[in-house]
């Protein structure tokens, strides 16, 4: 009779656990909460209940209560999800400014997958966030390394390279970015800046009016223009970007 109690709960409980899945994937998180609340309620250490409650909070808008639940159980031993688990957790470590943990979990998924890339930049912006510069372009160089085409990777570099006062690689690299994406707002933005170091204001003032058009970068592109009209001493178009 034990055994087949054992044999019958074997076979219940990835049900119950498929279930959740597929309210979170309907889109029902509430009912997909409650579910994996009532597994954990009856065993507490089921870790696949805390990582589907997880993802339904997650789902849910609710990323500070998927922290809680994924921290239960980030010790745990995972085979299947090991690598969504820990990329999920890496985000959201990130995203609420915890950068050890962050950096931990990243190191942790590259050994699940040491030819990933994106695991790489994901470093390199952690450690350019904590103003660890030879570390970032370190892992900037990893990832173009493993990925030649990784826009968003030389457009990093090159931002660093700029900081660093080197010019001639700055310039190289937000060039192979935005040859890799013409659009790539954030790498304009930079190649106006070395454009205006380097006193090429025709060039660096068409760069930032294209940068311009991402809303978030729009007040600093008026404001280079400006000052690359006032390095001209062209005062009465220097006038007009600062009044934009």
């Amino acid at each position: 009779l034990l055994l087949a109690f054992l044999l019958i709960r074997s076979i219940i409980s990835p049900k119950k656990t498929a279930i959740i899945e597929k309210y979170i994937n309907a889109g029902k998180y509430t009912t997909a909460i409650k579910r994996a609340k009532a597994i954990i309620a009856k065993k507490p250490r089921d870790t696949k209940a805390h990582y589907l409650l997880g993802k339904a909070y997650l789902a849910d808008g609710r990323a500070e209560l998927a922290l809680m639940e994924f921290k239960t159980i980030s010790k745990a031993t995972f085979e299947s999800t090991a690598q969504e688990f820990r990329n999920l957790l890496a985000q959201l470590y990130e995203r609420f400014q915890q950068h050890t943990e962050a950096l931990a979990e990243y190191a942790l998924l590259i050994k699940l997958d040491p030819q990933n890339a994106e695991y790489y930049y994901a470093i390199g912006q952690l450690f350019e966030q904590l103003n660890k510069t030879e570390q970032a372009i370190f892992h900037y160089r990893q990832v173009i390394s493993l990925n030649p085409k990784h826009a968003a990777a030389h457009a990093a570099l090159g931002l660093l390279l700029f900081r660093n006062k080197l010019m001639g690689e700055a310039k190289q690299e937000i060039a192979t970015a935005l040859k890799l994406e013409p659009d790539n707002t954030t790498a304009l933005y930079y190649q106006g800046r070395l454009l205006r170091e380097t006193k090429e204001y025709a060039q660096a003032l068409a760069s930032f009016e294209k940068a311009a058009r991402n809303a978030d970068l729009r007040q600093k592109c008026f404001t280079e223009r400006g000052l690359c009209y006032l390095d001209a001493s062209c005062l009465e178009k220097a006038a007009f970007e600062f009044d934009r």
